[in-house]
């Protein structure tokens, strides 16, 4: 059939026929728009809310399970179960090019370090609340006989050091007294009892309670599968007795390393369990897990698994022409992601160039210098040649201008660094005396020393008779310590009119040394004196010289007040100024009768009838010198602690008085050998000892840590 496109009817027909498909694409796109509208999901505030709200949620508005993902993390603030945070904000919808990330609390890190406490002198209860307070996880208590603590306080722990881990088996040993252990019981049977009821049996009983956990498929969750002892048995008080629970019929571990996390996680909600994604640089495919832990056993329904997932490789950018401290501020940033997996390491080398000092010429990798970005393995070492600028050969210009030496420093991109000046004998004040020399980068400062000229020597008035020698030393110090090169001799002259230290005649100048007598003092006589030279004074000043009478005059033979000694003697030459001692005489030293419970000899010398008193001349009376120890077995005085036997000692020997003769002396476990802190090892002098109430006791006693 041939159709005549041409003709106005044609056209016509497939106009309307044109219009009349389009009204039906319209109608037909628009039912189907009605029908089928596109849903939204709009985020709402999900922040601290529980993962069974999380899940309603879901649920009333119908989301598909590709458009969000649900991860665990550990959390020391959010109450477990509960939302951590979200990746959209309140009122941001879900695509599936954005889908919704929730991170949900898996409660407290079980493996963060904890710094213990001191646990002594404690009860189990202040024990039990500390270890619950800071989440540790398995914890048991046992009890065991002590003569030493009381009962129900701490006697040790199982951990070495001060800090454990939250999920570290951790042993407190409590004292059960003397009697408490080894009386005989029977095992009840704990089929039907909770764990908690486990545990209140086994402290009333001071049992050594251990739980452990088996997959079951025949006893339900929480329940006892076995005991040890078993029900009926003969035990004692304080034995262990070990109880297997139930975690239901447990998930068999499957090991998705190697698989992608998609696979990964999929396998962990088939088998209901929680799942927390760590990722980390490595050099397999990214979105493999490449470990996880647990990697085996059984695990009971809710648990937490953890896959570390591969990101792939480092990505490392070029900063050639760049700052070397900004290149290490990028890697530091590197460094610091994904679980600070990328451990890259970069060397420095300098070397000459026009550039910039600390500019980048280039980076290399195994040898290969990078153009881009290059992806690289955990690890990898990064070598960076970095500018150290233009070198500078520097020359001395020693006996050149200061000018001369700036024009020059100019000239080659260098600076004037530290400037200092010295005298010199042969280069001319202004000139350079020396300067750092050498190969030096462009733009390094440069350091130089400038003449000040010859140093003249001191000015005559500083070294003529009469005046101070400090001063003339100061003067050439100062000199010296800008390269003068002078020398000062002194010799010093006795006996002359001059005060110490002035010169006693003009000093001698031979070349660059100066010599110079001076005086070490005026000098007199001390004269001689039969009586107190300041009358009723103490101190006074004749002739130059201090004297002090001493108020310590003894008792002599010659008449009280006579000059008895002094010092220096009469007739001595001494330096102005020196202090003279004088002794009086009190007179003859008089004769005092003895006490009652004392003889003597007529002269004033006494002896107490009773031999543990002694004479005392000052007070005329016999004082008691010598006491007996206390008679006491050491065993009597120890302690539970060191500072409870010394309390023990000090008490025992206060009955005799002495007790403030005491010196104790903490010996260590070793040298103890092992002895129970607070035995009391040794007291020198023994108990039931006499000795003078002047000496010292000595009292060893065992002290040191558990």
């Amino acid at each position: 059939m041939n159709i005549n496109f041409q003709s106005r009817k044609t056209t016509y027909i497939l106009a309307s026929i044109s219009i009349v498909l389009f009204i039906i694409v319209a109608i037909l796109a628009y039912v189907f728009l009605i029908a089928n509208p596109s849903k939204q999901y709009q985020v709402i505030d999900l922040r601290n809310k529980s993962i069974t709200e999380v899940e309603t949620w879901i649920s009333e508005n119908e989301i598909p399970e590709e458009l969000y993902q649900i991860s665990y993390e550990f959390d020391e603030d959010i109450e477990k179960d509960h939302v951590v945070s979200q990746n959209l904000k309140v009122q941001e919808y879900i695509t599936e090019e954005t889908p919704l990330r929730l991170i949900i609390s898996n409660g407290p890190d079980p493996d963060k370090e904890i710094e213990l406490i001191d646990f002594n002198d404690k009860t189990e209860e202040e024990i039990k609340q500390w270890f619950d307070e800071n989440k540790f996880t398995d914890v048991t208590f046992e009890y065991v006989v002590s003569e030493e603590i009381a009962e129900g306080k701490f006697v040790k722990i199982n951990i070495e050091g001060n800090k454990a881990k939250r999920s570290d088996l951790i042993m407190v040993s409590i004292s059960a007294g003397k009697d408490a252990i080894g009386i005989e019981i029977t095992m009840p049977d704990f089929s039907n009892y909770t764990k908690t009821n486990i545990q209140a049996w086994a402290k009333e009983n001071l049992m050594n309670l251990t739980f452990q956990e088996e997959a079951s498929s025949t006893i339900a969750e929480g329940k006892v599968i076995s005991q040890t002892p078993k029900a009926g048995e003969k035990t004692k008080t304080g034995e262990k007795v070990t109880v297997v629970l139930s975690i239901g019929n447990g998930i068999s571990v499957t090991n998705q390393v190697g698989k992608t996390s998609t696979d990964a996680v999929n396998w962990a909600k088939e088998n209901n369990l929680k799942y927390t994604l760590k990722e980390y640089y490595s050099t397999r495919t990214k979105g493999t897990v490449i470990e996880q832990s647990p990697a085996s056993g059984t695990l009971k329904s809710g648990s937490t698994i953890t896959f570390n997932v591969s990101v792939g490789y480092v990505p490392i950018n070029n900063y050639t022409n760049r700052d070397r401290q900004e290149f290490i501020t990028y890697i530091n940033g590197i460094n610091s992601l994904y679980n600070s997996s990328a451990k890259i390491n970069i060397s420095f080398t300098e070397q000459d160039s026009d550039k910039t000092a600390g500019t980048i010429l280039a980076i290399s990798i195994n040898g290969k210098t990078i153009n881009g970005t290059e992806m690289v393995p955990p690890g990898t070492n990064i070598v960076v040649t970095v500018s150290k600028g233009k070198s500078i050969n520097v020359t001395s210009y020693s006996g050149k201008s200061e000018s001369e030496f700036k024009t020059y420093l100019s000239n080659n991109g260098l600076s004037a660094g530290s400037r200092s000046e010295q005298y010199h004998d042969s280069i001319a004040n202004g000139s350079i005396i020396s300067n750092d020399t050498g190969t030096k980068a462009q733009g390094s400062s440069i350091n130089y020393v400038v003449s000040i000229g010859a140093y003249g020597g001191p000015s005559q008035d500083l070294y003529q008779a009469g005046k101070s020698f400090n001063n003339l030393q100061n003067e050439i110090n100062a000199a010296n310590s800008k390269g003068a090169g002078w020398t000062l001799n002194k010799q010093d002259v006795g006996q002359t009119t001059y005060e110490q230290g002035i010169i006693t005649e003009a000093c001698s100048i031979s070349g660059k040394t100066i010599t110079c007598k001076v005086s070490t003092g005026a000098y007199v006589t001390v004269p001689t004196f039969t009586s107190n030279p300041c009358g009723n004074v103490a101190k006074c000043s004749i002739d130059g010289l201090n004297y002090q009478v001493s108020t310590q005059s003894e008792y002599s033979d010659v008449p009280a007040g006579t000059v008895v000694s002094m010092n220096p003697a009469a007739g001595s030459s001494v330096a102005k100024g020196t202090s003279i001692q004088v002794v009086l005489s009190r007179g003859p030293q008089p004769v005092v009768a003895c006490p009652g419970d004392a003889t003597g000899n007529g002269n004033g010398d006494c002896t107490c009838t009773n031999p543990d008193y002694e004479y005392d001349k000052n007070s005329n009376s016999c004082k008691l010198a010598y006491v007996t120890t206390p008679n006491i077995s050491l065993g009597i005085l120890k302690g539970n602690t060191y500072d409870e036997a010394v309390t023990n000692v000090q008490n025992a020997y206060a009955t005799v008085g002495l007790q403030n003769n005491l010196n104790f002396v903490k010996v260590s476990k070793e040298e103890s050998g092992g002895r129970t802190p607070g035995t009391i090892l040794s007291i020198d002098p023994a108990p039931n000892t006499r000795i003078h109430i002047s000496q010292t006791i000595t009292v060893r006693i065992a002290e040191y840590e558990n």
